[in-house]
């Protein structure tokens, strides 16, 4: 049985855990033994708790000594997972995100010393211009950071030899730097995250009558374009329907506060907007399932036509369709291909699509059809099956 062990920075349930849980899974189903080191989530948590997900599948917490946000015991997390690279006889070490300590550490000791080793690094998002989606002024505009940041992804991931990508873009960009070995894995849809609902018996549940119409939007973060574009759709949605609501996982006076930067919304677009707090389990299953759609939107800023964000796989894992302004994204490549997105070049038409979508029952139904069959087939139990032959490849004897 071929032995993979894959450190991820991100502690469970946020970020970058998703995909490295995700490929996890994948592989154990195909008869890998997987590992996964993961950080501990938040406070002082001084030893690795192991976690066994299934007999060939375990998730290994490692210590968090959390002074603040950015001194949290890192370089701790660093050598611990060194130390199991080395020492624990694994066939395939496989990385995720370089420019954190956690991946860097153990990433430049094995390719410099032990260049033997089968190393995989995984590049899903673009930190050299990450800086361009916080208001400014903020950390990651400082210039050692952002040689930082660059340095990392343009000096380090040289060493690579084999790489996994979300998107054409950073497949290019790999190949730029001489690893031409990679793999496009896009980030998939965890089908045991939540259940799909039907939307009368979700609606009943959460009190919201059936004439409703109800968009919804989540995710961990939100930034500028993406913040700005949701907040004016909506509020040109209200043009149409003035009756509609927006479903928000985040406070949306502190959201628009923070990223909204002088916009203006119509007066009462503010109060149609509810805030449903943190969303998981059951709590994600009824609000996916009571929604009529899902909004979610993206520029054409090298960050966002690089990524493809795992909350795309959860929409679809609810089975709703997504609306979608039009841009240059892996994730609107990707969903256009299924046929579950809604789309528009302006945010004008956007709003009057999207509102007309929802008043055809055909078009609807298409689009809520074509959503569950993208849920298959991006699920991490078919994406698994490239990710292995990947593997098998990457253990192949030179010729």
């Amino acid at each position: 049985m071929t032995r993979v062990l894959l450190i991820e920075p991100c502690f469970e349930n946020y970020g970058g855990y998703y995909r490295a849980f995700g490929m996890a899974r994948g592989l154990a189903l195909r008869g890998f033994d997987v590992t996964l080191l993961i950080s501990a989530r938040g406070g002082w948590v001084t030893r690795c708790e192991k976690t066994a997900v299934s007999a060939n599948l375990r998730i290994v917490k490692l210590p968090r000594l959390q002074l603040n946000p950015w001194i949290n015991g890192r370089l701790l997390r660093a050598f611990i997972g060194l130390f199991m690279a080395v020492f624990g006889r694994y066939d395939i070490v496989h990385v995720f995100t370089v420019v954190q300590f956690e991946t860097l550490v153990p990433f430049l000791f094995l390719r410099l010393f032990m260049p033997w080793k089968k190393v995989v690094l995984d590049w899903d998002d673009y930190w050299t211009e990450v800086h361009t989606q916080h208001p400014s002024p903020n950390l990651f505009e400082h210039p050692a950071v952002r040689w930082y940041m660059r340095f990392c992804e343009y000096r380090v991931q040289r060493l690579a030899r084999h790489g996994t990508v979300t998107s054409e873009y950073l497949k290019d960009e790999f190949a730029g730097l001489g690893v031409t070995h990679t793999v496009k894995i896009i980030n998939g849809v965890d089908t045991a995250q939540c259940e799909a609902m039907d939307r009368s018996a979700a609606r009943r549940e959460l009190g919201i009558a059936e004439e409703e119409t109800v968009f919804l939007s989540f995710g961990n973060s939100f930034h500028k374009e993406r913040t700005v574009w949701l907040f004016k759709l909506f509020d040109m949605i209200l043009e149409h329907a003035p009756e509609a609501r927006l479903h928000l996982n985040i406070a949306p006076d502190e959201l628009w506060g923070k990223y909204g930067g002088g916009e203006r919304l119509r007066p009462g677009t503010m109060e149609r907007i509810r805030h449903v707090g943190y969303l998981s389990g059951r709590a994600l299953s009824l609000q996916l399932g009571a929604c009529d759609a899902v909004i979610f939107m993206m520029s054409d800023s090298k960050p966002d036509v690089a990524c493809f964000p795992t909350r795309v796989g959860t929409f679809l894992n609810g089975g709703r369709f997504i609306i979608m302004n039009r841009n240059g994204s892996e994730a609107m490549r990707t969903l256009l291909e299924l046929g579950c997105v809604v789309t528009a070049d302006s945010l004008p038409d956007l709003a009057r699509c999207a509102v007309e979508v929802l008043a055809d029952t055909s078009e609807r139904e298409r689009l809520e059809a074509a959503a569950l069959r993208a849920r298959s087939a991006l699920s991490w139990e078919q994406l698994g099956a490239p990710l292995a032959e990947f593997y098998r490849e990457t253990l192949a004897p030179a010729r």
